[in-house]
């Protein structure tokens, strides 16, 4: 087991403060461990870390999500990453997943063609005319190699 006494002479300003009150803690009853700590401390300082629903959208927010074969296989990924972030408004969703289409889908699908005064109502609605767009895109690129 790593000895973690040696860890104060890293620590200054918070992080310092941080460190004396858990060694100090009158309900500890056993020595510290490197894990305990590494744990204490990353819930401390680091916002995100143990946080599934944080990272869930900071991973939407960024756009690290994005279509890199079907529609539909970008469609569950980015849902997965949905349901773990929990309380995305519908219209937020929506927009996120357009941006993460390749550019000439989503050119295509910032409105809605046909209803709803250009908007999309519902995610499977979006997700299904940006899967006509492509089936579009590849009749049009076969009918030009003829």
């Amino acid at each position: 087991m790593k000895d973690t006494k040696f860890l104060a002479n890293f620590f200054g300003g918070k992080a310092s403060e941080w460190w004396f009150h858990l060694i100090t803690d009158p309900e500890r009853e056993t020595p510290l461990t490197w894990d305990e700590a590494e744990r204490e401390f990353m819930a401390y300082f680091d916002p995100y870390y143990g946080n599934d629903d944080l990272v869930a959208h900071q991973s939407l927010l960024a756009h690290e999500i994005v279509q890199t074969s079907t529609v539909r296989h970008y469609a569950q990924a980015f849902l997965t990453e949905v349901r773990i972030a929990r309380g995305l408004k519908l219209e937020t969703q929506l927009i996120l997943f357009r941006f993460g289409l390749t550019p000439a889908i989503e050119a295509r699908c910032r409105t809605h063609p046909t209803t709803h005064g250009g908007r999309f109502t519902s995610f499977e609605e979006l997700v299904s005319h940006a899967a006509h767009v492509i089936s579009k895109i590849r009749i049009s690129t076969t009918s030009h190699m003829v």
